[in-house]
């Protein structure tokens, strides 16, 4: 084996790791600045729901928007395109995946991360 692969192999296998690490889910709250500097580009970001605010429901009573909050403590309207079922409103911490348009979110999925105890 000549030099070259024996600093090649481990430095590609260390960069792979760091790679999965960096990119591999978490359950750290996101930050909607970043969200709204990508523009129209969908994103994921963690989020805590503010349950003191309640939900918005629609004419039967679904869940079709709701306040969350971000690590910097900005508050953000969640609407989503299809209504949540009433799992959210036990929810503390949620995943979401769509784009910021000013100060509303729009939701394509929301997973819960936590519930409260």
């Amino acid at each position: 084996m000549s030099n070259l692969s024996k600093v090649l192999i481990p430095t590609v296998i260390i960069f792979a790791i760091y790679v999965i690490y960096i990119f591999s889910p978490t359950d750290e709250l996101g930050s909607f600045e970043n969200i709204r500097a990508g523009g129209e580009m969908k994103q994921n970001i963690n989020v805590m729901v503010v349950q003191e605010k309640g939900f918005e429901r629609d004419r039967s009573n679904s869940i079709i928007s709701f306040i969350a909050k971000d690590r910097t403590g900005e508050e953000a309207i969640i609407s989503m395109e299809k209504p949540l079922t009433e799992d959210i409103s036990k929810a503390e911490k949620v995943e979401l995946l769509g784009h910021m348009h000013g100060n509303n979110f729009k939701a394509l999925s929301v997973t819960i991360i936590k519930t409260k105890e």
